[in-house]
């Protein structure tokens, strides 16, 4: 996802009062590092941090979409952290649909919140799978973790992408799971699946408490994810824990998960997010 100016307006909000101190290191380059998880599985990073003085809050995209498609860098004083989930791209490990990113996203929240150039205060910004992660991370409620910039996503890939009913959506995710490397098996196989320990481990709607962010959701009236958009948003709404409970914002727009095509037509800037500017003060909080 490429970050637009409503999300760095969005995570300003949130991270915002920053004690500045001496960095030499912030260049506006972007360097690649091999972050390490609590496995010793090491995640490909691109970190870029912004010309003058740090230490900086930082902006993290988690991608299955290579960190090098074109993410924007360093901006406004923010770091800027993109990185390849496990098993992708330049990243070690297997990938595990899911499976790995509470911890993951857990893990590199807090990594980041150690290096001397963060000040401790981590946003997280994402659309479609990237927002998945994004979720997924604040389950695990890293203690740095200040707030998510969400879009098109859901909050359980069991209900609304995976087995919807308990019978696998077949097309889209065999389509998306063979981009990522996975392709299905040969021969006939289940279209049938329980509710079990790993599809609820997975799920925030059994665990609306354990996030304790403020999150500004993006959806759209025509995407494949409008119901977990809507979801997402009232449950963490309603049910959230502290610091999230009463504290999330929800904006839908004329939008599918991709270009809309066919007969319905919008005017060109239907799927604009309207500018925080016009939202009345604070956008999270």
């Amino acid at each position: 996802m490429r970050l637009n100016n409503t999300a760095a307006v969005v995570v300003t909000a949130a991270l915002a009062t920053v004690t500045f101190t001496a960095w030499p290191q912030a260049t506006g380059k972007t360097v690649e590092v091999m972050v390490p998880m609590r496995d010793g599985v090491r995640l490909a990073t691109n970190i870029s941090l912004p010309d003058g003085s740090g230490p900086f809050p930082t902006i993290l995209t988690r991608t299955p979409y290579s960190k090098d498609r074109g993410e924007a860098g360093a901006t406004r004083q923010y770091a800027r952290v993109v990185q390849d989930i496990r098993g992708q791209f330049k990243s070690e490990g297997k990938y595990r649909p899911w499976l790995d990113d509470i911890n993951d996203g857990y893990d590199t929240v807090e990594w980041i919140a150690k290096q001397p150039w963060s000040d401790g205060k981590v946003g997280m910004v994402g659309g479609s799978a990237s927002g998945i992660l994004a979720n997924l991370a604040a389950m695990g409620n890293p203690p740095h973790l200040k707030c998510l910039f969400v879009t098109k996503s859901f909050p359980s890939s069991y209900q609304y992408a995976s087995y919807p009913g308990g019978i696998l959506l077949e097309d889209m995710n065999d389509k998306w799971l063979a981009g990522r490397g996975l392709k299905p098996t040969p021969g006939p196989r289940p279209r049938i699946r329980d509710y079990d320990d790993d599809a609820r481990a997975l799920d925030m709607t059994r665990a609306w408490s354990k996030v304790t962010v403020p999150t500004y959701s993006v959806g759209g009236w025509y995407d494949i994810f409008l119901q977990g958009n809507i979801d997402t948003f009232t449950g963490l709404q309603n049910e959230g824990g502290p610091g999230a409970r009463g504290n999330q914002k929800l904006v839908m727009g004329a939008m599918g998960h991709g270009k809309l095509e066919g007969a319905v037509q919008f005017p060109p800037d239907a799927e604009q997010v309207p500018p925080a500017r016009n939202r009345g003060g604070s956008i999270i909080g």
